[in-house]
C-alpha cells in the first residue's frame, strides 16, 4: 500500500473522494460509482494505460464476461466484437511499450525474456501478450468490483461487523458516517 500511495499519490486516498462526492450529491451507486471504478482506475494504472481510457475495460469485461445473449461456451457477436476491440487495443499497447518501455505491467509482458526453465524460454508471443491484457482485465476488473461491491452490503446489512472494521468511524469522514446502520442504498 506504501508503495501504491509513492506511485500514485491522487488515489492515495482509495475510495474517500469518490465517498466523499456522494454524500455531498446526497447519494451515489456505490457498484458503478466506487466498486468498479476503483478497480479500473488501479487496473488502468498498473498496465500503463491512460486513465481517460479505463472504461472501456469495463465494458470489454462485462460484455465478455456476461452470457445474457449466449450460453456458455459459445460465443455471441457482441462478444466476439468486445474481444476484438480488446485484442486490437492490446496490440496497439503493446507494440507502443515494446518501442518505449515504462514502469507498468505491459511493459514487462511487452519485453519479458522468460528463462530457459519457463518452456519455452525467450520473448512471448504476441498472442500470450494479448492472453496476459485480456486476463488482467477480466480479473482486475470484474472480481474486484463485485468483491467490494459484495463486502460493503454486508457490512451494510450486519452493522456490528461494520463497527469491528472501522472502531469509532475511523475510516468514513464524519458526514459519511450516517450511511452505515441499516440505510441501504446499494442499486
Amino acid at each position: 500500500p506504501g508503495g501504491w500511495r509513492r506511485a500514485d499519490p491522487a488515489r492515495a486516498g482509495g475510495g474517500r473522494p469518490r465517498a466523499d462526492a456522494g454524500v455531498a450529491r446526497g447519494g451515489c451507486a456505490w457498484r458503478v460509482d466506487v466498486a468498479a471504478e476503483l478497480p479500473l482506475q488501479a487496473i488502468a494504472a498498473r498496465l500503463g494505460v491512460p486513465q481517460a481510457a479505463r472504461h472501456f475495460f469495463l465494458r470489454w469485461a462485462d460484455t465478455t464476461l456476461d452470457y445474457d445473449d449466449r450460453d456458455p461456451g459459445e460465443q455471441s457477436s457482441r462478444a466476439e466484437r468486445a474481444s476484438a476491440d480488446m485484442f486490437a487495443y492490446s496490440a496497439r499497447l503493446l507494440a507502443e511499450k515494446r518501442a518505449c518501455p515504462a514502469d507498468d505491467i505491459t511493459s514487462a509482458v511487452a519485453t519479458a525474456d522468460l528463462p530457459a526453465e519457463a518452456c519455452p524460454a525467450g520473448p512471448m508471443s504476441e498472442l500470450e501478450q494479448q492472453m496476459v491484457f485480456s486476463l488482467l482485465i477480466a480479473a482486475g476488473s470484474e472480481t474486484t468490483r463485485n468483491t467490494i461491491a459484495a463486502g460493503v452490503l454486508a457490512l451494510i446489512d450486519d452493522p456490528g461487523q461494520w463497527r469491528r472494521c472501522a472502531p469509532a468511524g475511523r475510516f468514513l469522514p464524519a458526514r459519511a458516517r450516517g450511511w452505515r446502520g441499516g440505510r441501504r442504498r446499494l442499486p
